[in-house]
């Protein structure tokens, strides 16, 4: 389950252009976990992503927050921002145009 409570991942490859934001995260980082879920990923269709107990996924939300225990670096764009122990992620629809 999500931290929505739906199913993990089943909406996270829905990902477009058109919608808010949608994040695909994963709990656990052992390489085991991580070839698995990027085998999953590289194989999944719109209807389908990955899936299991150490995915989190979050579809067409406004906004979400990431949060540690500790301070850890963070940067956005390249540039160094500080330590955070938490931080906002907030979407703005038709903020930029893309050309495809």
């Amino acid at each position: 389950m999500d931290v929505s409570g739906q199913p993990s991942g089943l909406r996270v490859p829905q990902a477009s252009f058109d919608t808010a934001l949608d994040v695909l995260g994963l709990t656990k980082l052992s390489t085991s976990a991580v070839t698995r879920y990027a085998t999953q990923l590289l194989m999944s269709t719109p209807e389908r992503g990955p899936r299991g107990k150490h995915v989190v996924g979050l579809h067409d939300v406004e906004d979400f927050t990431l949060q540690s225990q500790a301070p850890l670096p963070f940067q956005m764009d390249g540039d160094h921002l500080g330590l955070r122990k938490s931080v906002t992620f907030t979407g703005v629809r038709r903020a930029l145009r893309v050309i495809v």
